[in-house]
């Protein structure tokens, strides 16, 4: 299937539900937006977790249907918008920071 015909299919599935809300992940304010299939009465196959580049944000992943499609195979699809890297000396303090803040999320 194409990525337009799983697009049309994702956007005719009214069981779709797309939550968008704020969550305090270890002080931080962070913006996600979550979509599911309601249908499949909250259980899913496993879950994305999607992340941006520095000029876009979360909603792109709606505006491309992204996340809808994710949702309408079976996934959890979450994006967030991240805050700002601040410039480390070691790659590993980023990705243990980026760990810590995720740790704060639900992915289930």
């Amino acid at each position: 299937m194409s990525w337009d015909e799983q697009k049309s299919a994702a956007a005719a599935n009214s069981s779709i539900k797309l939550s968008k809300d704020f969550v305090t992940v270890n002080g931080m304010k962070i913006y996600k937006q979550e979509a599911i299939d309601g249908s499949k009465g909250g259980t899913h196959k496993g879950c994305f977790l999607f992340l941006h580049g520095m000029k876009f944000t979360s909603n792109t992943w709606l505006e491309l249907g992204t996340l809808n499609v994710a949702a309408h195979n079976g996934y959890k699809a979450v994006a967030v918008d991240l805050p700002g890297i601040v410039l480390k000396s070691h790659f590993f303090n980023i990705i243990q920071d980026y760990g810590n803040l995720f740790s704060g999320i639900s992915f289930t």
